[in-house]
């Protein structure tokens, strides 16, 4: 699965290269005609949106994901699934290390003296 985000990233990345090429390639006179100002603005948001959105996001987080996964399996602690909510909570988690928040799926743990309801 890391393979794949990498190698989607990687073509993302070669398509918005070819749009910073084109690019280039119109400011490289001061009068080139290869593509309109509507299709360079176009082009500019394009490269933008696809490098930041389609290349870097995702590369750098299945990365990471790989990284801690790894260091996780050295230590011997099993590695819980990545939920989208849990993006949200990264600036707490860091935050306060010392305080770990529990994962949406394990459920509420009762202590023993804690009476359960039927």
């Amino acid at each position: 699965m890391v393979t794949f985000y990498l190698i989607t990233s990687f073509a993302f990345f070669l398509i918005a290269g070819l749009m910073a090429m084109i690019m280039r390639i119109q400011l490289f006179g001061p009068d080139n005609r290869v593509i309109s100002d509507q299709q360079y603005n176009e082009l500019f948001t394009m490269h933008g949106t696809i490098m930041l959105l389609l290349f870097a996001t995702p590369a750098v987080r299945r990365v990471r994901e790989r990284d801690h996964a790894a260091a996780d399996r050295r230590a011997g602690r099993g590695v819980p699934p990545a939920e989208p909510a849990q993006l949200l909570l990264l600036p707490v988690r860091r935050a306060h290390p010392a305080r770990q928040l529990p994962h949406p799926r394990a459920g509420r743990r009762r202590s023993a003296g804690t009476p359960t309801r039927r």
